[in-house]
């Protein structure tokens, strides 16, 4: 538990893993801000079949990545945003020094550790992320990227 301005603030911390994902995409209404140095083609089939029938739609998702990473499946992100257009815009930010990873529903809650959009990053390896549900925390996170 953490204490700021004489409030207390609960943050957890837990192994990463894929029901924590679907939840946190499952539960987002309008804007899915995800940030991870590699998407492999597994994350974006999951994210996939999460959004594609989502009703109603998200209005918009930004994914920040390594775009031109051998790691990351750019033509499997812009087949997404295919699928998804015109009820959902795309964002894409590309950096080739991002190492943050931050999984963000409606600028309210968010999960930041060391899991990247994988197979690798969710399940098989030894990977952890720290929930929020607060908003300043989270617009402070969204700040840095």
């Amino acid at each position: 538990m953490l204490h700021r301005g004489g409030s207390k603030q609960v943050i957890s911390i837990s192994r990463s893993s894929w029901e924590q994902f679907d939840a946190l995409v499952s539960g987002c209404q309008n804007t899915l801000v995800i940030c991870s140095p590699w998407i492999s083609k597994t994350g974006l089939a999951r994210l996939r079949n999460l959004l594609v029938e989502k009703k109603p739609p998200l209005q918009q998702i930004v994914i920040w990545s390594r775009l031109a990473d051998a790691e990351t499946d750019s033509s499997g992100i812009l087949d997404l945003a295919k699928a998804l257009a015109p009820s959902t815009t795309i964002e894409l930010g590309d950096s080739r020094c991002l190492h943050a990873k931050a999984y963000v529903g409606d600028r309210a809650v968010g999960m930041f550790g060391s899991s990247n959009l994988t197979q690798a990053g969710f399940q098989d390896n030894l990977e952890l992320l720290a929930h929020t549900a607060d908003c300043q925390d989270v617009q402070k996170v969204l700040d840095f990227l």
